[in-house]
């Protein structure tokens, strides 16, 4: 009853935050004023219902859910400046900080270099007005705020199955959306239900709640891993059926179809692949149960073609049929075509950010995090493009954080892969704990692959998403490996 009754409270502090935040951005009447004064109203209401309270892993949540939803990413995120403003409130009202310290001083540092490569740029490179500087310092610290929150807490069996079943209500609600936007039921162009792109005249590009196609089937991806990591081991302490999970693994499949994008289908394919036969290397003596595993992903696959018509999953298949064709006869991967990004139909993109990786002799300080219209000059020699991200988060990192920023990043998201590798071997653990371990190993390696093709920084309120299971997969491993 205790679990159901704080994710209650979660969607609620959510929705109706998520309800303001769509007046704010669909006033009649635009004023900085009006839009200043509601975020400051949602701010603080979130403010009163966790952080006063002390429940630094229900504020977590209520921004993890509502970082799902697109709204005010031409200003940071709305998220973002949520998040920044609910945590000044706390220590304007109580003369401290509501975050506790982390417990990593690799981490630490890492994000030390995360954090001074954006100050840096700031300082030296950026290309806005003091308005969009203003915005862009927020919404950055709103998220630096987030991973560190997410870092600190120690994640229990509860608190792990409360993310769960948050994570199905979000996947639930897109789908939602996704099937109202293609019956026309409710048409009020928000984006608590956006629309979704039609894809040559004929195949509908799902991008759920989150607003764009390739970031939503990432987040599925990571999902899918997710569920598929509780249905592998089914964990006796999070207390979710196994017929549940079956069919929330297939919704998170299915919705990585929808969106489609090759990529991420072919990425979520070797995954589950991998995940199967490295459960026996992790998991000695489990190869009794790979008969019944396997009855489940045919069950699961065999579902999925089943409603081949509903999900676009034609269409994927068409473009993996075609790749060669589309890559004018090329066989396969190299480094080269990595390179160029002719691997990934990604040349146009990787022509740009070439351009203006050439257009600086030193790349050690970047443009700093900044707003959209801002981050133009940063990521193509020609800020006139009509783009609206760098479709590379290699790239996209090093534009905005420079060298120093791209080594905290990237060392930050490496680092976490390696602490979950140490959790997992770690026997004496929690079996939510390795299970969690095992899920994060993954999830952030093939989200890190992705990255090499698609930038989710370019989206502020789904790059705070990230930002947030990054922060957990560390607390989940450095506060128990502390603890042992």
């Amino acid at each position: 009853m205790g679990n159901n009754i704080q994710l209650k409270n979660i969607i609620t502090i959510s929705a109706i935050s998520l309800l303001f935040a769509h007046l704010m951005v669909n006033t009649f009447v635009p004023s900085i004023i009006i839009n200043l004064a509601t975020l400051l109203g949602i701010a603080y209401f979130i403010y009163a219902k966790t952080l006063l309270r002390n429940d630094l892993f229900g504020f977590l949540m209520v921004a993890y859910f509502m970082s799902a939803f697109p709204f005010l990413n031409n200003k940071g995120g709305g998220v973002n400046l949520i998040v920044f403003t609910s945590v000044l409130f706390y220590i304007f009202i109580h003369g401290k900080s509501p975050i506790l310290k982390s417990y990593n001083k690799s981490f630490n540092l890492l994000l030390a270099l995360f954090i001074v490569g954006s100050i840096l740029g700031w300082v030296s490179n950026y290309v806005g007005d003091i308005l969009n500087l203003t915005y862009s310092i927020a919404s950055f610290f709103g998220i630096i705020f987030l991973i560190i929150i997410a870092t600190s807490i120690q994640l229990t069996a509860h608190r792990i199955s409360t993310f769960l079943r948050l994570n199905i209500v979000i996947i639930a609600y897109a789908i939602i959306a996704f099937l109202n936007m293609n019956l026309g039921i409710f048409k009020i162009g928000s984006f608590l239900l956006p629309s979704s792109r039609v894809v040559y005249k004929a195949y509908v590009e799902m991008s759920g709640i989150i607003g764009v196609s390739p970031m939503f089937g990432e987040y599925n991806m990571i999902m899918s891993f997710l569920f598929f990591s509780f249905l592998l081991f089914n964990s006796k302490s999070i207390k979710l059926n196994k017929k549940h999970l079956v069919v929330v693994t297939i919704l998170t499949i299915s919705t990585v179809i929808a969106s489609i994008s090759r990529s991420v289908f072919l990425l979520l394919v070797v995954g589950m692949i991998m995940m199967v036969l490295f459960q026996f290397i992790f998991y000695p003596g489990r190869l009794k149960k790979s008969i019944s595993q396997f009855v489940i992903l045919s069950i699961i696959f065999l579902s999925i073609l089943g409603v081949i018509k509903y999900t676009g999953i034609g269409y994927v298949f068409e473009r993996l049929d075609n790749y060669e064709e589309n890559q004018g006869g090329a066989s396969g991967l190299s480094l080269e075509s990595i390179q160029d990004g002719s691997a990934f139909n990604r040349e146009y993109a990787f022509s740009l950010a070439q351009e203006k990786y050439n257009s600086k002799a030193n790349w050690l300080l970047g443009y700093g995090w900044g707003l959209e219209e801002d981050n133009k000059y940063a990521f193509y020699k020609d800020h006139t493009v009509l783009r609206s991200s760098a479709h590379t988060q290699l790239y996209a990192i090093l534009f905005l954080f420079g060298w120093i920023g791209f080594i905290g990043y990237y060392g930050l998201l490496f680092l976490t892969i390696y602490l979950s590798y140490k959790t997992l071997n770690n026997i004496h653990l929690e079996d939510y704990s390795r299970i969690f371990a095992y899920f994060s190993l993954f999830a952030l390696f093939f989200m890190a692959v992705n990255g090499i093709k698609a930038d989710n920084v370019s989206f502020p309120n789904y790059f705070a998403m990230t930002m947030i299971i990054i922060g957990l997969a560390v607390s989940n491993s450095i506060i128990k490996l502390n603890h042992k």
